[in-house]
């Protein structure tokens, strides 16, 4: 009787322990169902400004046994519990609001702050949300990673490599600063290359970094190519005048650009202002220089001027002779030429009304008289035309009304009194 009994007791005692169990396990369960948090939303912020994380509580629940924690995922750090900054960093804050919201502020962003940040309440088991914090960062280049400018030879390669960070990861785009198309260059990604560099490859290249956060990213590389001079005088010999001056023109191209040196024979020029005077002009590649050779005389007869250009690649040289002439004087024709005299005298009497002609070529000439009903005056008509030489001819008309003669020589003066009192004298008689 006795073992039935203790073991009547044993046994109620088990199923009081199960039933509590039971009711604890069943509790837990409630709270957990009663006790929620909220989605938290992804947020993503430019560097530099401030994020701001909300973590919603749903159900019933006692502050005084649980807590509401703000976790750093990626390194397991925690920032906040419940109202207080666990953290020492002084960007971040935490605010509650209205006992249900609580929310994670970090200041002034920075690239490392990117990443998952968790909410948790320390119920049983731990209930806990996450949001993603993605920090964006316009491009910016990596220099230690980007080649500089380049000096290449005519006819090397030459690569140019840029590379940019930023948030999202930046896209790479070449172009060349005057807008030219990049022909004989290829561009991959981070690279441009160029297998055999030429002459118009020279000039400046801009490299493009962009990932749709503003603002857009340049980059400017400067390609320099190497090659020797090349002279251009576009003349082989010049004639000039003796006494007069002369000036030659050259052209030299080049990279670097070149000097320029005027050499007569095989001596260097010594431009003093006296004899020879240079002048030149430089731009990026090329070289324009002027000689000027004054006052050339006998002894400069088939002389040699060389304009030479030198730089680091080579020399280059080309050349002008000078034949001096005679100055040729002005040609006149001093062969005597004839003159002739045309003379024509006309007369009205005012008495009879006649009419007195004299025609004649200036020798010998008689007078002849005429009737004429014309008025009572004297008219004296004198035709002189004079042939002086092949490119003049004076035609020369004098008039005489009455006693008044008016001259448009003086050579025919003593000429035009004489016949005056002639046919004066022959009116008259």
């Amino acid at each position: 009787m006795k073992i039935t009994a203790l073991c009547l007791v044993v046994f109620f005692q088990w199923f009081l322990i199960l039933a509590e169990a039971k009711q604890q396990k069943s509790g837990s369960k409630i709270e957990k169902e009663e006790e929620s948090i909220g989605p938290i939303k992804n947020v993503s912020i430019p560097v530099g400004r401030d994020a701001t994380m909300a973590c919603t509580i749903t159900g019933k629940f006692s502050m005084e046994s649980l807590r509401i924690s703000w976790i750093k995922v990626r390194t397991q750090t925690i920032l906040t519990m419940d109202a207080r900054v666990i953290t020492r960093n002084p960007r971040i804050s935490v605010v509650e609001r209205e006992g249900d919201l609580w929310q994670l502020t970090i200041k002034d962003l920075k690239p490392s702050d990117q990443g998952w940040y968790m909410c948790q309440i320390n119920t049983d088991p731990m209930v806990s949300e996450r949001g993603f914090l993605e920090v964006t960062e316009p491009p910016s280049f990596r220099d230690e990673k980007c080649t500089g400018d380049l000096i290449v030879k005519l006819g090397q390669s030459a690569v140019f490599v840029c590379e940019a960070n930023g948030n999202p990861r930046p896209s790479i785009g070449w172009k060349r600063e005057d807008d030219r198309p990049l022909s004989g260059a290829k561009a991959e990604g981070s690279t441009l290359t160029f297998r055999s560099v030429g002459k118009k490859d020279a000039g400046a290249f801009l490299c493009i970094a962009a990932n749709g956060i503003p603002p857009k990213r340049s980059k400017r590389f400067a390609l320099t190519v190497l090659y020797p001079p090349k002279v251009s005088l576009n003349m082989e010999v010049l004639k000039v005048p003796r006494g007069e001056r002369v000036s030659i023109n050259c052209s030299v191209t080049g990279s670097p650009p070149p000097t320029i040196m005027w050499k007569r024979f095989d001596e260097n020029i010594q431009t003093d202002g006296v004899k020879h005077r240079v002048y030149n002009s430089r731009s990026m590649t090329d070289v324009e220089s002027r000689l000027e050779v004054l006052l050339l005389e006998e002894s400069d007869h088939f002389v040699s001027y060389s304009c030479i250009g030198i730089n680091s690649e080579g020399a280059a040289e080309d050349r002008v002779d000078i034949e001096v002439i005679e100055k040729q004087p002005a040609v006149y024709d001093s062969a005597p030429q004839e003159t002739e005299v045309e003379t024509r005298v006309q007369l009205w009497d005012t008495n009879e009304g006649g009419e007195v002609t004299q025609e004649g070529g200036g020798h010998g000439n008689k007078v002849r008289p005429t009737k004429s009903s014309k008025s009572s005056n004297f008219q004296i008509n004198l035709y002189d035309t004079k042939r002086i030489d092949e490119k003049h001819q004076e035609r020369i008309h004098y008039m005489h009304n009455q006693a008044n003669a008016k001259f448009i020589t003086s050579s025919n003066v003593v000429v035009i009194s004489f016949l005056i009192v002639i046919l004066n004298l022959v009116v008259r008689f």
